[in-house]
């Protein structure tokens, strides 16, 4: 179980660093990360204002100088955590939502 929680960590802290690595390249001003479908995004602006409908979550908004020369390791830490804490909700989400379907399913046969 450590190792799994290790891995997923891990995982989250290199998908942040490369989300923050396409943040170099948007122009000036802020950017927003999101939580998107269960997914870690970056945009702008004026991506936001065009962002599709859906789920999603402003994680943080960054500055292009955090995403040049990456997050104190406090903000990191921060931002880690509330990470883990969206994924643990949409996981429990997505398990209520399964639980669902199969109850629905049991019914209906």
């Amino acid at each position: 179980m450590l190792d799994k929680s290790c891995d997923v960590m891990i995982s989250m802290e290199t998908e942040l660093q490369e989300i923050l690595g396409i943040g170099l390249y948007l122009g000036s001003g802020p950017r927003y990360l999101l939580y998107y479908y269960g997914q870690l995004a970056i945009t702008n602006n004026e991506g936001l204002m065009h962002w599709p409908e859906g789920p999603k979550v402003i994680v943080a908004v960054v500055k292009a100088q955090e995403c040049a020369c990456g997050l104190r390791p406090v903000r990191k830490e921060f931002l880690l955590a509330k990470l883990r804490s969206l994924e643990a909700v949409r996981e429990r989400q997505s398990r209520q939502a399964n639980e669902e379907r199969i109850r629905l399913s049991l019914q209906s046969s």
